[in-house]
C-alpha cells in the first residue's frame, strides 16, 4: 500500500509538465459560474479533443493539449453555450490564458438555449437522467462506475448496484429487460466503455405507463445507433482471477444503410467460483446445530443477441428482436451437519453433491412504431413470445460421521432430475397524443400469460439398483394471466409540470401440485396511481415530488407447496397461498447546481414475502419456507456529491441514513426487527500522467435489518484504473476488488425457537485486467427505446 501512495505522488508530480496547457474562467450574470462544463473543440470541424467541470469558481485548466487550432464552448445549466475566439496552441503558445467566457441566461437568448448541450445529470419530472453522449463523463469511465457514481446509487458488498439503499435494481437496455442476468450482467457492465452510451435514465419511480410490479426502480441503459451509412461497433475481453479463474469477452455490431439497420450482439464469460456459508444455531432447549456448506461451480455462459430496424416511410418503424442464452454449470457441493447438546458428543451428517446445470432461454419480439403528427404523437406496438428451459441433475451421497476425524459410514445415495419449462406471452400497445407542446395523454394496455412446469424428479440406490424415491419427486404447474390498462396525463408550465397517472392491473392464478393433487387459484386485481411533480424554482435549484404505489407478486418457485429435503435437519417447501405484497412510496428530491442531490425517501409496504426460517426445538430441524410479512417501513435520506476539486481530481460521495422496520404477524413467527442504519461510498478519481485515470473506491453501511435478520456492518474498497489507447479507440483497465478481502454477509437471524449466526463468504478479492475497443464510423445516436412486454416476467423467472 506503501508503494501505491508513493507511485501515485510520483505520477502527479509528472503530470503537472504539460507541454500545451490551456486555463481560462467562466461567469454568468457576472459572477462565477460553478461547475460549468467546458468543451475543447478541433476549429476545423468542432469535433469533441476533451473536457471538463470548472471549480467552484468557475475556473478550469486543460492539459496535454496538442499543437492545433481550437476554440473552446462553455455551458450551464439554465444558460445558452458561448464559445471563445479560435486560437492556436504551439511551440510559441505552450500556456494559454482565455479571455473570461461570458454565459447569457436562457430568457434572453432563446435561440441558443434550444440548441445548448444538456446538462450531465438531469431532473426530468418521473426520472433523473444521466446524458452521457457529449459528456466529459464519457470518456474514461465504464457504464458501471457511472451507475455508482449517480445521485442515490452505490454498490453493495456483492458488487450489485443499490439504489436508495434499496437492492433488486432492475437493469434495461434501450427499454427492454436486460436478458444479462447476475455475473454475466456485472461482467457487461464493467466491460462496456461509457462512450458506447447515449443516456441513462434513473427511474425510482416507474410512471403508469410500466408494469406496476417491482419497488426497487429501474435503470435504462440506452445504447447509441449508427446515423451514418455502414458499419460499426466495439469488442471487449477481460481477465480475472480471484481464488479461480474467471474470463468473458463479446462483440457488437451496427450495420446501416438506406432504411434498414441491422444490430447485434455476442458475448461468453468462464467463470469458476465459490461460496462459503456457515451456519451456527443455538436453540432454546440448550441444543446446538453447526453447519456449513462449500459450494465451488464451474460455468460457461453464452448471450446472444441479433435485431433489425425498418423504415418503410419517413414515420413508420417495423422492428424485430432476437434474445439468446445458453449456460452450463458443473458445482461440487460439501456440507456438514452437526446437531449436539454435549460438544464432545458431535455427531455430523455429511453430504456431497455433484451437480449438472443447463439452461437456456429464446426470446422473440416484434414491434412497430408510428410517428403520427410533428408534435410527437406516436403508436407503439410490441408482441413477445419467450421461453425457459432448466435441467438440473445431481448425484448426493451421505454419511454419518462420529467427531470431526471419525470414520464415516455411507447411509444413502440419490440422484435428481429438475427438468423446467418456462413458456411467456405478452402483447403491448401504447398510445400518446400531443394536444399542444405542454399537454399530451398516454394510454394503453398489456396481457400476459405465463406457464411453468416444474417436475422434480428423485431416485435412490437400494441394493445397487436405482429406485423411485415418490416421497422426494415433486410435479407441481403453474399458470399465470395478466390483463393491465393504463392512461397518464402530462401538463407542462412555465416553471411547473405535472404527470398523473392510474395503472389497473387484474391476475389470474392457478397452482397445481400433481404429486400432492392440490389446485390453487387466486384471483385479484388493483389500482395503481403514479404522481409526479417538477419545479423549476430558479436556475440552480429543482425539486421533484414523486408518489406510487407498486406489488411484488411472489416469484413461480416460491409457489411450489411440495417438501424438499436438504438433509435430516434442513428442509424447504413453497407456499401455493402467498400473496403479492403491496407498497406506496413518496420521494423528494432537490437539486442544486448540478453537483449536490439531496432525496428524501419513504415507504410502506405491506404484505412482503420473505424466506422465513422455522426452527423445531424437538426434532431439530429448520424448515425455509416462504411467508408474507404484516408490514414494513423504511425511510431514508440520501445526499450525494460530485465535485471537481482540481483540474485533476474529482471526489462522488453518495450517503444516507435511515430507519426500518419489519413486523410479523405469522403465527409462531411473530416478530418486530427494526433499527436505524446508514452507508456511505466515497469515489476519489484522479486524471493523471496522459490521461491515465486511477480510483480509489471505498464504501462502509452500518448494520441495518432485514426480514427476519439483522445484517452486521460490512465494509470494503476497490482501486482501478484505465487508459485511452489506439488513438482513443481502444482502452485498458484494471481492477482491484476488495484488496484486504473483508467482504462478506454477515447476520444474525432469531427464529421462534433458536438463534442463528449466519456468515456467507465468497471470491471478493479479484484483480481484473480489461481491454475495449470501438471500430468503424462512430457518428451515432441513442438506439431506439424498445419498451417490450416482458417487464416484470423477467425479473420473477428465478432459473
Amino acid at each position: 500500500m506503501k508503494l501505491f501512495f508513493t507511485s501515485l505522488f510520483i505520477i502527479l508530480q509528472f503530470s503537472t509538465y504539460a507541454q500545451s496547457r490551456i486555463s481560462g474562467q467562466v461567469s454568468a450574470a457576472a459572477r462565477p459560474a460553478s461547475f460549468a462544463t467546458v468543451a475543447l473543440l478541433k476549429a476545423a470541424d468542432s469535433s469533441l479533443v476533451k473536457g471538463m467541470v470548472c471549480d467552484s469558481l468557475g475556473r478550469f485548466t486543460l492539459e496535454n493539449v496538442p499543437y492545433g487550432s481550437y476554440l473552446l464552448a462553455a455551458t450551464q445549466a439554465g444558460a445558452g453555450k458561448t464559445y471563445s475566439r479560435g486560437f492556436i496552441a504551439d511551440s510559441l503558445h505552450r500556456q494559454i490564458m482565455l479571455d473570461t467566457l461570458r454565459l447569457m441566461q436562457q430568457h434572453t437568448l432563446k435561440e441558443v438555449a434550444v440548441n445548448a448541450q444538456k446538462p450531465y445529470v438531469e431532473m426530468q419530472i418521473d426520472k433523473l437522467v444521466l446524458n452521457v453522449e457529449n459528456s466529459v463523463m464519457a470518456h474514461g469511465n465504464m457504464i458501471f462506475d457511472l451507475l455508482i457514481h449517480a445521485p442515490g446509487m452505490r454498490q453493495d458488498q456483492y458488487g450489485n448496484i443499490v439504489m436508495m439503499g434499496k437492492p433488486g435494481v432492475q437493469i434495461w437496455i434501450d427499454g427492454r429487460p436486460s436478458a444479462l442476468t447476475g455475473e454475466s450482467l456485472s461482467n457487461w457492465l464493467k466491460n462496456q466503455p461509457a462512450d458506447v452510451v447515449a443516456k441513462i435514465e434513473i427511474i425510482t419511480h416507474p410512471s403508469s405507463r410500466y408494469d406496476a410490479a417491482g419497488s426497487a426502480g429501474i435503470i435504462n441503459i440506452r445504447l447509441k445507433k449508427n446515423v451514418q451509412q455502414g458499419i460499426n461497433g466495439g469488442a471487449y475481453t477481460s481477465l480475472s482471477m480471484g481464488k479461480y479463474p474467471k474470463a468473458s469477452t463479446g462483440v457488437n455490431m451496427n450495420y446501416r444503410k438506406n432504411k434498414l439497420n441491422i444490430f447485434g450482439d455476442y458475448s461468453y464469460s468462464y467463470s469458476e467460483s465459490y461460496n462459503y456459508r456457515t451456519l451456527n444455531t443455538v436453540i432454546n432447549n440448550g441444543s446446538f446445530i453447526d453447519y456449513d456448506n462449500y459450494w465451488h461451480p464451474i460455468g460457461n455462459y453464452h448471450y446472444g443477441k441479433l435485431g433489425a430496424d425498418y423504415k418503410p416511410d419517413a414515420k413508420t418503424t417495423i422492428g424485430m428482436l432476437l434474445n439468446g442464452n445458453i449456460s452450463a454449470t458443473n458445482a461440487i457441493t460439501d456440507a456438514n451437519t452437526a446437531v449436539y447438546s454435549d460438544p464432545l458428543e458431535k455427531r455430523y451428517l455429511v453430504a456431497q453433491a455433484d451437480g449438472k446445470d443447463r439452461w437456456n432461454n429464446l426470446s422473440y419480439n416484434f414491434n412497430i412504431l408510428r410517428e403520427i403528427d410533428s408534435l410527437g404523437s406516436t403508436f407503439n406496438l410490441d408482441a413477445d413470445l419467450s421461453r425457459y428451459d432448466k435441467t438440473a441433475y445431481d448425484n448426493i451421497l451421505n454419511w454419518d460421521r462420529a467427531g470431526e476425524k471419525g470414520q464415516a459410514t455411507q447411509i444413502a445415495e440419490i440422484r435428481s432430475a429438475m427438468p423446467v419449462v418456462i413458456r411467456v406471452l405478452s402483447l403491448k400497445a401504447d398510445y400518446v397524443k400531443y394536444f399542444n407542446k405542454t399537454f399530451r395523454i398516454e394510454t394503453g394496455f398489456k396481457i400476459s400469460r405465463v406457464s411453468t412446469d416444474n417436475d422434480i424428479r428423485y431416485d435412490s440406490l437400494l441394493q445397487q439398483v436405482w429406485e423411485p424415491d415418490l416421497n422426494r419427486s415433486n410435479h407441481f404447474e403453474y399458470t399465470e394471466n395478466i390483463q393491465a390498462v393504463y392512461a397518464t396525463v402530462v401538463k407542462e408550465w412555465k416553471q411547473l409540470t405535472l404527470q398523473a397517472g392510474l395503472r389497473a392491473e387484474r391476475t389470474d392464478a392457478t397452482g397445481n401440485s400433481l404429486t400432492l393433487g392440490q389446485k390453487v387459484q387466486r384471483r385479484y386485481a388493483g389500482f395503481f396511481p403514479s404522481l409526479n411533480v417538477m419545479k423549476q424554482i430558479n436556475n440552480n435549484n429543482q425539486l421533484t415530488f414523486s408518489y406510487s404505489r407498486r406489488i411484488d407478486r411472489p416469484s413461480y418457485n416460491s409457489l411450489n407447496p411440495f417438501v424438499v429435503a436438504i438433509d435430516p435437519y434442513n428442509k424447504s417447501v413453497g407456499d401455493p397461498y402467498l400473496n403479492a405484497a403491496y407498497s406506496n412510496t413518496f420521494e423528494l428530491r432537490h437539486g442544486f447546481r448540478q453537483f449536490l442531490w439531496t432525496t428524501l425517501y419513504y415507504s410502506h409496504g405491506s404484505k412482503g414475502a420473505i424466506s422465513l426460517i422455522k426452527q423445531d426445538s424437538l426434532t431439530k430441524i429448520q424448515t425455509t419456507t416462504f411467508a408474507n410479512l404484516g408490514s414494513s417501513d423504511y425511510g431514508y435520506l440520501s445526499v450525494s456529491i460530485s465535485l471537481p476539486l482540481t483540474k485533476w481530481w474529482q471526489m462522488d460521495f453518495n450517503g444516507g441514513a435511515g430507519y426500518a422496520q419489519y413486523r410479523s404477524d405469522i403465527p409462531g413467527s411473530r416478530f418486530t426487527n427494526g433499527s436505524w442504519g446508514a452507508e456511505t461510498g466515497l469515489d476519489n478519481t484522479f486524471t493523471v500522467f496522459k490521461n491515465l485515470k486511477l480510483m480509489i473506491s471505498m464504501f462502509y453501511n452500518t448494520a441495518a435489518p432485514s426480514g427476519q435478520e439483522l445484517q452486521r456492518a460490512n465494509y470494503g474498497g476497490r482501486l482501478s484504473a484505465s487508459k485511452p489507447v489506439l488513438n482513443k479507440r481502444g482502452r485498458i483497465s484494471f481492477t482491484l476488488q476488495d484488496p484486504f478481502n473483508m467482504q462478506r454477509y454477515d447476520a444474525d437471524i432469531y427464529t421462534n425457537a433458536s438463534a442463528i449466526r449466519w456468515i456467507n463468504r465468497w471470491e471478493s478479492r479479484r484483480v481484473s485486467l480489461g481491454f475495449s475497443w470501438k471500430f468503424g464510423r462512430q457518428q451515432i445516436k441513442a438506439a431506439r427505446d424498445r419498451k417490450n412486454g416482458m417487464g416484470d416476467v423477467e425479473r420473477r423467472v428465478q432459473l
